[in-house]
């Protein structure tokens, strides 16, 4: 088993208490290894404890689906072009609000600059590239694409001068992450005064963690280092000089099927990866959690929680 790191304070108050709330293994590629979940008992952060020193052994080539070049959809960039902008149908967005995450639903403006962090491939930037913005990415494990101005850089290598850009966004990130406060700190010192950031991330406070507990797909022990409520989140942010402005919670549905797809295979006399789940890849089961996720999202208990923070506009604390 890979060497452990003990965390001795916590990331967001510095504090030195903290209380086990699940323990659980890797159920998606199911390598080796126990690991504990456990939550500081001042602020409510909650985080892997111990960790592994090396992660890199918990991210398989396949983890991630890095593309070179995107291919133009021209389907996704219309459903891009007609549910994003401020006069899309009304219809899209009743039909899709509740489950589309709220970092793909930035208001569109043109000339804007934006920097994605943990931009994978690109995909999501291509297509903001198609809709008018100056895209900027930044990604560890990600190939430099000059097209789309995408660089492969940890953050503290980043080249990024202060106050430089308009929209920042991370979503499905901060919770890999070995430093979240970091992160946020340089979100803050990136986005030029009056700029937004908008932050997507697993909600602990979730309704299906309360359910599945070790077995919740967002879990996603051990590379979910930390996970996020909307207070820590606020803490973070109010920490760095963002004010939080939008507060949604949405579940999509690999939330249910990933969730049953894991317990069924920890009570199988054979586990299976989840890339061999038959329940993971139903899609009949996946169009009958549609309703379920679009009702926990109205209910605001919803597998993940995404928030819009603003900068401060002037040099104000």
């Amino acid at each position: 088993m890979s060497q452990l790191i003990e965390i001795k304070q916590c990331n967001l108050c510095g504090r030195e208490k903290f209380k086990e709330v699940v323990r659980g293994k890797d159920r998606m590629y199911l390598l080796e290894g126990t690991f504990k979940l456990v939550k500081c008992t001042n602020c409510n952060l909650h985080f892997v404890n111990p960790r592994p020193k090396d992660m890199s052994k918990y991210y398989p080539n396949d983890y991630y689906s890095f593309e070179t070049r995107h291919k133009r959809n021209k389907l996704a960039e219309l459903i891009y072009k007609t549910y994003f902008s401020k006069k899309g149908s009304i219809f899209l967005k009743a039909l899709f609000y509740p489950i589309y995450p709220l970092v793909r639903t930035t208001i569109v403006e043109t000339g804007k600059k934006m920097l994605d962090i943990g931009c994978g491939g690109g995909v999501f930037l291509s297509r903001m590239k198609n809709l008018g913005l100056e895209v900027h990415g930044i990604d560890p494990f990600a190939k430099d694409n000059p097209e789309l101005n995408i660089i492969k850089s940890k953050l503290e290598n980043a080249p990024y001068k202060k106050e430089t850009f308009d929209i920042i966004t991370i979503n499905n990130t901060l919770e890999h992450v070995e430093n979240p406060d970091y992160t946020i700190k340089k979100i803050s010192e990136w986005l030029k005064r009056g700029g937004k950031t908008i932050i997507g991330v697993p909600n602990i406070n979730s309704l299906l963690f309360k359910i599945f507990g070790t077995y919740w797909s967002e879990l996603d022990l051990p590379r979910h280092l930390y996970h996020f409520n909307s207070k820590t989140l606020k803490r973070y942010c109010a920490k760095h000089g963002l004010k939080i402005i939008k507060i949604r919670y949405n579940s999509v549905p690999f939330e249910i099927t990933g969730s049953l797809a894991y317990l069924a295979s920890a009570l199988s006399k054979k586990p299976k990866p989840l890339s061999k789940s038959k329940i993971a890849s139903n899609r009949a089961l996946y169009y009958l959690s549609f309703p379920i996720c679009h009702i926990l999202s109205l209910l605001k208990i919803g597998g993940r929680l995404e928030i819009i923070a603003q900068k401060n506009a002037s040099n104000d604390p």
